[in-house]
């Protein structure tokens, strides 16, 4: 295995399923920059860190699945699903989320990250929006 698949896994692993946030420190470099897809949100080390404690409180018992893993010289792709159950309006609900992300590695860790997951599912899930679209209204 490409040692930045290993990598990418790890991040995973053990800062996702082991809920071990400090095991980010042996992944990520001080100054890795993560950019949401979506939205093009960027958060800093710090910050993916934060929002990590806030999704742990949200979603205590989701663990990840690397699905599919694809390494070069400097970079990972990697194609995920995460299962387990958030907190919605009416307490727990299951959840069944997939999503990609991209890494640029040097010297071991991740320097730049994006991701790009299903948050309109996300919301299907937790009954925040209808599960069937209106395709009137697109």
């Amino acid at each position: 295995m490409h040692p930045n698949e290993v990598l990418g896994r790890r991040w995973f692993q053990e800062v996702w399923n082991e809920r071990r946030i400090e095991a980010a420190d042996g992944i990520l470099c001080d100054s890795c920059a993560a950019t949401d897809m979506h939205s093009g949100v960027g958060r800093s080390k710090g910050e993916l860190k934060e929002l990590y404690a806030r999704l742990q409180e949200r979603m205590p018992e989701l663990q990840f699945t690397v699905e599919d893993a694809v390494a070069d010289d400097d970079r990972v792709a990697l194609r995920w699903r995460a299962r387990g159950s958030a907190i919605g309006p009416s307490g727990p609900v299951a959840v069944d989320i997939s999503g990609l992300s991209f890494a640029r590695i040097e010297g071991g860790k991740a320097t730049r990250i994006w991701d790009a997951w299903d948050k309109l599912g996300l919301l299907q899930q937790l009954g925040h929006v209808p599960r069937e679209l209106d395709p009137t209204a697109m």
